[in-house]
C-alpha cells in the first residue's frame, strides 16, 4: 500500500508542462492493429505478419500546427501446411507527409478550463500517403513446375487521423489514433518531445 502512495506522490509531484508547443520536436513510434491482407479462408496455412508499424517525426510549426513526416511498414505470409511451395506474401511500406491541428488551446479557450487538460493532447491530422504495395505468390502451374508471380503496385492517398496523446513526463507520451491515414486504423505507440 506504500508503494502505491509513494507511486502516486511521485506521479503528482512532476510539474507537468506537457503539452504541444510550437518550435519542439515529437518522435513517435507506433504500432497499429489493422487486418490487410486477402480476405480468403487461410484454415490449412502457417501464417505470420509483421503488423504495421511506423516511425513519425513532427515539428511545432505554431501553438496550433505541427508538420512532418512518417515511414512505416508490414508484412502478412501464408504457407499451405501440405503443399509447402503453396505461398501467399504481402508487403506494405509507406512514406508521407503530414500536418496536425492540436485542440487542447482551443478547448481551454471556449471552455475557460484548463485544471485537468495539461497533461492531454488532442488532435487532428492529414497525411499524404505513397504506399508501395507487393503481392508474391508461388504455386504449381504444372504437375512439376512451380511458379512464382510477383505484383507491385503504389497507391497515393491522403487520409485523416483522430489522435490523443497523454503525457507521462515532460519528455514521453502514450498515444491512441484512429484513422487511416496511418499504416493501419487503430494504432498505439509512445512519443518523445525534445528541443
Amino acid at each position: 500500500m506504500r508503494l502505491c502512495f509513494a507511486v502516486i506522490a511521485l506521479f503528482l509531484s512532476f510539474h507537468l508542462s506537457a503539452q504541444y508547443r510550437k518550435a519542439e520536436h515529437y518522435l513517435s513510434a507506433k504500432v497499429s492493429f489493422a487486418d490487410y491482407s486477402d480476405q480468403n479462408d487461410w484454415s490449412g496455412y502457417s501464417v505470420s505478419k509483421i503488423p504495421p508499424v511506423a516511425v513519425s517525426y513532427e515539428i511545432g510549426g505554431t501553438n496550433l500546427l505541427s508538420y512532418g513526416a512518417f515511414v512505416g511498414f508490414n508484412k502478412d505470409s501464408y504457407q499451405n501446411d501440405t503443399l509447402k511451395s503453396d505461398k501467399y506474401m504481402y508487403s506494405n511500406f509507406g512514406i508521407g507527409l503530414l500536418g496536425s491541428l492540436h485542440l487542447v488551446r482551443v478547448i481551454e479557450e471556449l471552455s475557460n478550463y484548463s485544471l485537468w487538460l495539461n497533461d492531454w493532447d488532442f488532435y487532428v491530422s492529414a497525411s499524404i500517403l505513397m504506399i508501395y504495395n507487393r503481392y508474391e505468390f508461388s504455386e504449381f502451374e504444372t504437375k512439376y513446375d512451380v511458379k512464382t508471380r510477383i505484383r507491385d503496385d503504389v497507391n497515393f492517398r491522403l487520409r485523416p487521423v483522430f489522435g490523443v496523446r497523454y503525457n507521462i513526463s515532460n519528455q514521453l507520451s502514450m498515444l491512441m489514433e484512429v484513422g487511416k491515414g496511418n499504416m493501419g486504423t487503430f494504432t498505439t505507440g509512445l512519443t518523445w518531445r525534445f528541443n
